[in-house]
């Protein structure tokens, strides 16, 4: 480019004037602030500062009108150079811009109907449902900065894991079940971990539910042999047997609660679980009470 196109040919000749009025601005303050402090003084100050006041405001004016003149011919070489340079220039990058954007785009869609298509033809060799993986969800994603070579490998990869989780689920015990949570993580280590910690908790609740009803039976069983006993013990006692004669009877040992001569006796098994300090205590209860118990 011909650098020639814009140059400055001269500028105002301004400089010397200013330092002229810089010198005199500078001489009349130190000439004022040297006086003595008198009431005379006092007045010549604030006339010397009037001056000086009503000078700037002049010269300020001065430099504004100045200020368009310089800026004046610039703003108009401003206008003419955004009209035949500036605004084309960001015009054609717009449009520039806009045409890489199509032509990317469409480099793109190429390539996604290429290894789309790839995809779904080895996938297809590969006997693997449509239903389970699709291209969309291979996490493949197309870029102008890899070749279809690259994106086919990338795609050929993701089926070769597919197709080697299905074989190995299809040996597990549990293989539908595992297979519907490999459907929506295709995470075969996570679907059977999933699937076995879920059976691992069936049974354990099976196992819970089989001894709760145990437990229940065997209550219901010794409250039915209770209430047996109970019923036994309401019915009209049977006659008392008479001693063979010309047989004193013998005399025994006096025990606790000992039963009355003639009266039934009954027994009762059962099976008590308690605290070892509970357990301890029972069994006084029958030692005291004069119950006759075994321990099985």
């Amino acid at each position: 480019m011909d650098h020639n196109l814009i140059v400055v040919r001269q500028l105002p000749v301004i400089e010397d004037q200013l330092r002229q009025v810089k010198a005199n601005i500078e001489a009349r303050v130190s000439s004022v602030l040297s006086l003595a402090c008198t009431e005379e003084t006092c007045k010549e100050v604030k006339k010397a500062r009037a001056e000086l006041n009503k000078e700037y405001a002049e010269l300020e004016q001065r430099r504004k009108e100045v200020k368009a003149a310089i800026l004046a011919p610039y703003q108009e070489f401003e206008a003419l150079y955004k009209e035949c340079a500036g605004d084309l220039y960001s015009a054609a990058d717009a449009q520039l811009k806009a045409r890489i954007a199509e032509v990317e785009s469409g480099l793109r869609q190429q390539r996604l109907d290429d290894v789309q298509s790839y995809f779904d033809e080895y996938r297809q060799s590969l006997h693997i449902d449509g239903k389970l993986v699709s291209f969309a969800n291979s996490g493949i994603k197309i870029t102008l900065s890899e070749s279809r070579k690259a994106l086919r490998l990338k795609a050929k990869c993701f089926l070769d894991r597919i197709a080697g989780d299905l074989a190995m689920i299809e040996t597990q015990e549990h293989k539908d079940e595992i297979l519907v949570e490999y459907r929506r993580t295709l995470d075969a280590s996570q679907a059977i971990t999933a699937v076995s910690n879920r059976h691992k908790a069936m049974a354990e609740e099976r196992k819970r539910r089989e001894e709760v009803a145990a437990a229940q039976a065997a209550r219901a069983a010794a409250q039915a042999k209770v209430e047996k006993a109970v019923a036994e013990d309401a019915a009209p006692d049977a006659p008392a047997p008479t001693l063979p004669p010309m047989q004193p009877p013998v005399a025994a040992a006096p025990q606790p609660d000992a039963p009355m001569p003639g009266e039934k006796r009954y027994a009762l098994s059962f099976r008590v679980t308690g605290t070892l300090e509970k357990l301890k205590a029972l069994k006084k209860f029958l030692i005291d009470g004069g119950y006759q118990y075994e321990q099985l």
